[in-house]
């Protein structure tokens, strides 16, 4: 007796196939993201030593700022 509300026979699925790609995927995944990270740590240290680094046109060394202490302002004296 065929129920018009059952989906009839379910295909066999290979779990193991399965398991193998999902590994594989993240494998690819995680090899893409470790090359961003590396990519963007390159990009910052070079970043920090460029002479146009908010470091440099502060005058300020990267530590001042990294510390989160500013840089004190130059003081503007008016001639009389």
């Amino acid at each position: 007796m065929d129920d018009q509300r059952s989906p009839g026979h379910i295909p066999t699925f290979d779990w193991d196939e399965f398991e193998k790609r999902y590994e594989r995927a993240l494998s690819d995944a995680n090899d893409q993201e470790k090359e961003l990270l590396d990519e963007f740590d390159r990009l910052v240290k070079v970043t920090a030593f460029s002479p146009l680094s908010t470091c440099s046109l502060l005058n300020a060394p990267s530590s001042t700022l990294m510390s989160g202490h500013r840089p004190p302002l130059p003081t503007i004296t008016s001639a009389r």
